[in-house]
């Protein structure tokens, strides 16, 4: 909306100055003025133009919200990922399952791990075991 009120508020000057050309009688300032009209109409039908397109993309928004979704999101998410949070279905299993199962099990291996080296390492370095079994020395 602000750029209407801009657009309006060139369309109020050139529409002063003319009436000003108009009381001087001056040729150069109206002529000047009627090009500034042409060019403010011009800026008036881009910004038609421009409202006529954002209606019409929100209107495929409005009727099939879904399927709008679906195609904006085509090739940059899975739409296994998209339908999932789109229909939020309670039945189906999440798209990310699996990759969250492989790493809740990496992650338990990796405490075992780390749990037996602990246990082989606390007796041979014991100075150092409040540094092992902590985060901060």
């Amino acid at each position: 909306w602000l750029s209407y009120l801009l657009l309006f508020i060139l369309d109020l000057v050139i529409c002063l100055i003319a009436c000003l050309g108009l009381a001087k009688r001056s040729k150069c300032l109206l002529a000047s003025m009627l090009c500034c009209g042409a060019l403010s109409l011009l800026l008036s039908w881009a910004s038609l133009a421009a409202d006529g397109a954002a209606a019409v993309a929100t209107s495929d928004f409005c009727v099939a919200p879904d399927t709008f979704i679906l195609n904006v999101t085509e090739g940059q998410i899975s739409p296994e990922v998209t339908r999932y949070y789109l229909y939020c279905s309670q039945s189906g299993s999440s798209p990310f399952q699996q990759t969250l199962t492989t790493f809740q099990r990496a992650l338990t291996t990796m405490q075992i791990q780390v749990a037996g080296l602990l246990q082989f390492a606390v007796p041979l370095f014991s100075t150092a075991e409040t540094c092992l079994q902590s985060s901060s020395c």
